[in-house]
């Protein structure tokens, strides 16, 4: 820890002593009893029962004429007062008493209250104002010194960023900080030095049982959850944890930390270095450069989850303008939530789209609740972001073959997974060299048989997905069953014929019999 910087998390220290008062030689004060409590109120009260005007952290000042003729009774007095929170007493001589009574004096000492004697020529408003003008000193210290340190904490987020800024926070604190997302995860840290380390997954547990925006304990710390700005509904936290309790000021300078550290974060200058990295990735495979798993790493920080974890969606539709509209809608849901589309574009009629892996399947299908309309949507397992390559988005362009318009496939979706295997593929590749291949030159005529194939020989319902006339589909179909010599009204044949582009699927060969 910087020792050049004293933490203002102890109690704040706007208040006075009895020590303190009799300091002032001026007021010419003579204690009897200083028990060592501290106070922040003065007040003159000549009641017989002041405990309905007075308490807590006060003292009070008084002549005692209300017990001229009984002066016994104070020893009453004294410890009524003391039991409602009283710290003091000064007794002013000289009125309607020459000293203090000495049972006044002894239940002073067993309330464990300070007691004081107040010169008959000394006013109470004296006190009054030597009081507080102390403690109108200390506030102004106080504010001068959250001030100061607020002013470092500009300082250290203007130039070197939100670690810088909650390194300066944890010395001026005294404190461990930390930034969090709702996600779970840690987006920074500064440790102070002096105290131990705080359990991270026992903190972890804390937020997801209860939240931001907390204070609480965990183990030995005091911690405090300060929520900061949201964007949609993704949620930064900074979190502060002190062996001690954090006082007015410190909770003060905590909320300003959590301030500049939200305009970090959200800034526009994290997307500058996120395009800056995007760049540097694409320039290193262009160079066919390894030592790319680290850059491969911040550019997917934005769409993992706690774990490391991705889920993948691949939507297609025989319309390139649904897909273009579909990529539109998500992302602007994505926005509303504060989140980012991470996406690719297989091609004109495909689209692969990454979400974290805490996304559940409802939430998935709500994000493209605006465009699912004439699209089919494969949702895939979630995966580590290490584990995507080809054969994954042919597993999922399999699915998606087998939708229909509107309909979507969960992980589970397993149909014909037997298709992978070696001497089944052979065989099919074969059957589709006599099929499909003779269409890869008619786009037009690959795509009708399919979207024909896959609404199980329902003619209007082919035509109604790729937005042309029956006729124009029935004919097309006429075409078709000549150059593959396969007789369509035959569902066995119509089924072979959907088994085998399933196939060209998993291979990877079927894009091109797709015309794309």
């Amino acid at each position: 820890m910087d020792m050049s910087v004293d933490p203002i998390a102890e109690p704040d220290p706007v208040s006075v002593t009895v020590r303190w008062l009799a300091g002032q030689r001026d007021l010419a004060l003579e204690v009897v009893h200083d028990s060592g409590r501290e106070f922040t109120v003065v007040h003159p009260v000549e009641l017989e029962d002041p405990t309905e005007f007075v308490g807590e952290g006060c003292v009070i000042l008084l002549t005692g004429i209300a017990f001229r003729d009984r002066p016994e009774a104070l020893a009453d007095y004294v410890r009524r007062v003391a039991a409602d929170g009283v710290r003091g007493i000064g007794f002013g001589v000289g009125i309607a008493h020459d000293e203090v009574p000495p049972d006044m004096v002894a239940a002073a000492r067993d309330a464990g209250i300070s007691l004081f004697v107040v010169p008959r020529r000394i006013p109470f408003v004296s006190i009054l104002s030597a009081v507080h003008a102390e403690l109108a000193r200390q506030r102004n210290r106080s504010r001068e010194r959250l001030l100061e340190m607020q002013g470092r904490l500009n300082a250290a987020a203007t130039e070197g960023g939100v670690d810088r800024l909650l390194d300066e926070g944890a010395r001026c604190l005294g404190a461990h900080l930390m930034i969090v997302d709702n996600d779970g995860r840690w987006l920074a840290r500064s440790w102070a030095h002096h105290l131990p380390e705080v359990d991270l997954d026992e903190l972890a547990a804390v937020l997801r049982e209860r939240g931001f925006g907390v204070a609480t304990r965990v183990g030995g710390f005091t911690v405090i959850v300060h929520r900061m700005g949201d964007e949609g509904e993704r949620v930064h936290a900074l979190v502060a944890a002190s062996v001690e309790k954090f006082s007015v000021n410190s909770r003060a300078l905590l909320r300003h930390c959590a301030g500049l550290a939200e305009l970090i974060v959200q800034r526009p200058d994290a997307y500058r270095r996120t395009h800056q990295e995007l760049n540097s990735l694409a320039l290193a495979i262009k160079l066919g450069m390894a030592q790319t798993d680290a850059a491969m790493s911040e550019v997917f920080h934005s769409v993992r989850d706690s774990r490391g974890l991705i889920r993948p969606v691949l939507l297609a539709s025989e319309n390139p303008r649904l897909v273009d509209r579909a990529l539109v809608s998500l992302d602007t849901e994505l926005r509303k939530r504060g989140r980012i589309l991470f996406s690719l574009r297989l091609d004109e009629r495909s689209v692969l789209v990454l979400f974290r892996g805490d996304r559940s399947l409802p939430e998935v299908l709500q994000l493209f609740e605006g465009a699912r309309r004439g699209t089919r949507i494969a949702i895939g397992a979630t995966q580590s972001w290490e584990g995507l390559g080809r054969e994954m988005i042919a597993e999922l362009e399999r699915v998606a073959l087998g939708l229909r318009e509107g309909e979507y496939a969960g992980p589970d979706a397993h149909a014909l997974g037997w298709l992978a295997g070696e001497e089944v593929r052979q065989a099919l590749s074969r059957r589709a060299r006599e099929t499909w291949d003779k269409l890869g030159p008619h786009p037009d005529l690959a795509r009708t048989l399919e979207a024909y194939l896959r609404h199980s020989g329902n003619v209007s319902r082919a035509a109604e997905e790729l937005r042309t006339h029956r006729h124009t589909v029935t004919k097309r179909l006429v075409s078709i069953a000549s150059l593959i010599e396969v007789d369509l009204a035959d569902p066995v044949a119509s089924a072979e014929l959907l088994i085998v582009a399933a196939a060209q699927k998993v291979a990877g060969g079927f894009v091109k019999a797709r015309g794309s």
